[in-house]
């Protein structure tokens, strides 16, 4: 019997659809940066396990070493204060934690593995299965962590690797960058409500040894030329 053939129009509708639902699963699922694509990604936006720390009491009691249960979920990449992340709650908490288990796909083996923040707001930590990757300060720019080693003590893709992150952004301190985050429980005026911890999309990549994290552009308009350096 023969199959009838599908119209332009009625193949796209498909794919559209499939893309539909991949995207309603992984929040904001496209590549975060256009500008360096690497093919090997995995997005770790969606549901993270989610703990407010108002007692400031995580670090002392190594929430990071995966025995603390944490009591919320929350949809990365959204702030906890915006009704997307699942929690809309607008009240002051200053200190935020995050967990998530990943599986390293098996083609990485032999790759190094990085770990990328779109930006996290304001101070951030970072622990890979208990081991600390490094922290970074300021909420409006991107980092990222080669987290290769913390993998290859575990067992690289036989296991669960988990990822926790703490994000600390005290609501009162007028002297770090806010923008027109407002320091006062109500928004009024050009004030809006704050936006604290992982606000823009995590996600994985595998990239060869060695390889690119930036490159340079320079024009040279005497010689009408350009050069590209990578670093």
């Amino acid at each position: 019997m023969r199959r009838p053939r599908l119209s332009w129009h009625t193949m796209t509708a498909i794919l559209l659809a499939s893309f539909g639902c991949l995207a309603a699963d992984i929040p904001r699922a496209e590549y975060p940066r256009p500008d360096f694509v690497r093919s090997p990604w995995l997005s770790l936006n969606g549901a993270w396990d989610f703990q407010f720390d108002d007692r400031n009491a995580g670090l002392t009691e190594r929430w990071y070493a995966e025995k603390k249960s944490f009591d919320r979920t929350i949809q990365v990449p959204y702030a906890f204060q915006s009704r997307l992340s699942g929690i809309g709650d607008t009240s002051f908490h200053d200190v935020v934690w995050y967990r998530r288990s990943v599986r390293i796909p098996e083609e990485w083996k032999s790759k190094r593995i990085r770990l990328n923040f779109g930006a996290v707001d304001y101070r951030c930590q970072v622990w890979v299965n208990g081991e600390s990757q490094g922290h970074h300060e300021g909420g409006q720019t991107p980092f990222s962590f080669d987290i290769t080693p913390s993998l290859a003590a575990r067992g690289w893709t036989s296991h669960d690797h988990v990822i926790v992150v703490r994000a600390e952004d005290p609501s009162t301190d007028l002297d770090i960058p806010r923008g027109k985050q407002f320091w006062e429980p109500k928004s009024r005026g050009i004030w809006y409500t704050r936006s604290t911890g992982i606000w823009q999309p995590v996600w994985l990549e595998a990239v060869p040894d060695p390889y690119l994290q930036k490159i340079v552009v320079r024009s040279n308009i005497e010689e009408s030329s350009v050069s590209i350096q990578g670093g």
